[in-house]
């Protein structure tokens, strides 16, 4: 059904790391026409992905890549940015019908010392996809109005956001439409006045939507209804015993006549912790699953069958026994990020989104493939280091430094603060000229420890002549 395929970003305390740089500008409804979508990805962090049972889709920090053939061909996947009618190139959600897709951008603007990200509304396009329409974000403002889901069933798409001051209210974060976008609706999930200065549940994170069920998961819990979204029952940390109140990802999983809803949930309160919420009796009772072990969340869920598969930040996790037992799969087992954002499933091929590529397996785990987008250095006097920022926590590798030569030699590589105070130096190593060159840094000094958060400075020397340079931003 159209409102099961849907993706959801990581929430804003890992956003940084999924934006691509885009300054404070909101758009007005635009369409272009005529461009050729990109061959391949332009990026490497896969934020949302989700499969509508014969594509996938992929939200990255560069636009919207989709497959256009099969997906374990590269050269079948087609990316669309701003140039092709998207509101922005940092995609925050994604949702996908029978014959329409929906998707939303995110960027990032400096206000005082504040740095803030802002929805830039919403890009939509009909089957065969080739022409999008970019329309403002809902609201009277954009400012932390970011929305992380949408989801379609049938004809009412649901968005679920920030809030941000919308319309009167301080904090509505979930709206949905009837029209396909030409009018929104605010949905209250709370009877009574909302009060500003505990809007928890008004603040949206997550959607799913099928037949008569919409549940949604906010700051304050995880609401449903069983009735389009006449009336709302909310499950929270205090009267159902989900591990957290702040409900980052939903997902249901189909069994036949039954199904059960799995939530990634973390802690707004004393007593309160991450771990995976799962119902299997429409949430009139939760288990509480790997409580305190799957690092920052589970940001989104796949499924096969009675096989689960969560995005983490310490891996991909896959049970297939309700939880009882899970295996976990990093970059130690073939991966190229532990950083896990986004996971799905077609056609019997599992795909996993990481902060370095999109990952693929045909075999349950047991071996891994995957793409990983890397602009060419190799006669382009250029050099960069990537994901950037950089959580030395977070890469087991490090930062990739790349670069090229004309010719061979001798590379030194020193890393320096933003004070220009030397913190480390690789090499030297011998180089081969005419190829493309990878280095690692692990985010430490020359004393083993690893730096503080900021920004640092590179420089490639080569037989004494600097190559070339860059930054690192450092976010741990």
């Amino acid at each position: 059904m159209a409102g099961r395929f849907k993706g959801a970003l990581v929430p804003a305390v890992i956003a940084l790391f999924l934006f691509s740089g885009e300054s404070l500008a909101v758009p007005t409804a635009f369409r272009l026409t005529g461009e050729e979508p990109i061959k391949g990805f332009t990026d490497n962090v896969i934020s949302v992905l989700i499969s509508d049972g014969q594509h996938l889709w992929a939200g990255t920090g560069g636009g919207i890549t989709r497959s256009a053939g099969e997906p374990t061909n590269l050269e079948n996947w087609i990316t669309y940015t701003r140039v092709h009618g998207l509101c922005g190139n940092s995609i925050s959600a994604i949702a996908v019908g029978s014959e329409e897709a929906w998707a939303a951008s995110v960027g990032d603007t400096v206000i005082g010392q504040d740095e803030l990200l802002y929805g830039m509304g919403f890009s939509h396009a009909s089957f065969p996809y080739e022409e999008w329409t970019c329309d403002p974000p809902t609201g009277d403002t954009p400012m932390q109005n970011v929305t992380y889901d949408m989801a379609i069933n049938g004809d009412t798409i649901w968005v679920a956001s920030w809030g941000g001051g919308c319309l009167s209210a301080p904090y509505t974060g979930l709206w949905r439409s009837t029209d396909a976008g030409e009018t929104w609706q605010k949905a209250v999930l709370q009877s009574g006045p909302i009060d500003p200065s505990d809007p928890r549940g008004h603040v949206a994170f997550s959607v799913i939507a099928w037949d008569n069920w919409v549940w949604v998961g906010t700051a304050g819990g995880i609401y449903q209804c069983a009735d389009a979204g006449s009336s709302w029952v909310v499950s929270n940390h205090s009267n159902s015993s989900i591990s957290g109140d702040f409900v980052v990802s939903l997902a249901a999983q189909y069994l036949g006549d039954q199904f059960n809803i799995w939530a990634g949930t973390k802690p707004t309160g004393s007593g309160q912790f991450t771990a995976i919420s799962m119902s299997a009796d429409t949430g009139k009772t939760w288990q509480v699953l790997l409580g305190g072990s799957i690092g920052e969340g589970a940001w989104n869920f796949a499924f096969e069958d009675t096989t689960v598969w969560v995005a983490t930040s310490i891996g991909l996790l896959k049970t297939s026994n309700l939880g009882q037992t899970w295996m976990q799969y990093t970059a130690s087992q073939g991966l190229p990020s532990s950083e896990v954002y986004s996971v799905a499933v077609l056609d019997d091929i599992v795909w996993a989104g990481t902060l370095d590529g999109l990952a693929y397996t045909s075999n349950g785990g047991q071996t891994w493939d995957f793409f990983r987008f890397s602009p060419p250095t190799l006669g382009q006097n250029l050099t960069y280091a990537y994901p950037n920022p950089f959580s030395p926590s977070r890469e087991e590798l490090g930062a990739k430094i790349r670069y090229s030569l004309p010719a061979d030699a001798q590379v030194t590589i020193k890393i320096y603060d933003f004070a220009l105070d030397l913190v480390r130096i690789i090499g030297p190593k011998h180089q081969s000229g005419g190829e493309e060159i990878w280095e690692f840094w692990d985010g430490k000094n020359e004393n083993g420890t690893v730096v503080a958060n900021g920004v640092y400075f590179y420089k490639i020397e080569s037989d004494g002549n600097v190559m070339g340079s860059s930054k690192i931003v450092v976010l741990d």
